[in-house]
């Protein structure tokens, strides 16, 4: 097994603290309950998941190609910026239809970083390393900042609910979230073409 270097682990810092600031989403837990709150029915629930359904699958061949040809890691701060204008909109949301709107801006943010966070870690590794045996351990950290971000929120969220309202934890975790983008930013991109997100990267390059 190679020995990853303490760069490796220096370099994958900002991108650990951006998606454990990404998991803040406080009003996760709550979803539910707030949407009854403004209206929701079982019907408009589904509606809204077909919605959501319809946006992810139509943006993730095109997310991919402009992750692989413009940057990555800019791909995820736009993933987070969608993330950003979903909780808002969300948030001020007092009907059903402007809550199905944040929900698919929400499928934005899961169509630009599908796959993205798992290529870059594998990218920095061969730039690091030479090699992708630590590929399981170092993605699996990553993953593990994730979980625990997701554990809070769960706790949190519901807290913070009971306390104030379901729709306070929207405009909560809005400054978490936007801090992400600024750990995102300092988050050195691997520059290799190594594994693409799509197919499509390498065969432009060699166009």
């Amino acid at each position: 097994m190679t020995i990853a270097p303490r760069t490796l682990a220096r370099r994958l810092v900002p991108l650990q603290v951006a998606v454990g600031l990404q998991g803040l989403a406080l009003w996760v837990p709550v979803e539910k309950l707030f949407m009854t709150q403004i209206g929701f029915t079982p019907s408009t629930v589904a509606l809204m998941a077909a919605a959501y359904a319809v946006v992810v699958p139509v943006l993730e061949v095109p997310s991919g190609i402009l992750a692989d040809r413009w940057s990555r890691n800019q791909i995820m701060v736009c993933a987070t910026v969608a993330l950003i204008a979903s909780t808002l909109l969300g948030g001020l949301s007092t009907n059903v239809p402007t809550y199905i709107a944040a929900a698919m801006i929400l499928g934005i943010y899961f169509a630009l970083s599908s796959g993205t966070l798992d290529s870059v870690v594998y990218d920095v590794l061969i730039e690091e390393t030479g090699d992708s045996d630590l590929y399981a351990t170092w993605i699996g950290r990553v993953q593990m900042v994730q979980s625990g971000a997701f554990v809070v929120t769960s706790l949190a969220g519901g807290l913070l609910a009971g306390l104030t309202s379901a729709r306070v934890t929207y405009f909560v975790s809005l400054p978490c979230i936007a801090l992400s983008i600024v750990a995102f930013l300092r988050f050195d991109e691997p520059h290799s073409c190594i594994a693409p997100r799509s197919r499509s990267r390498c065969a432009a390059i060699s166009r």
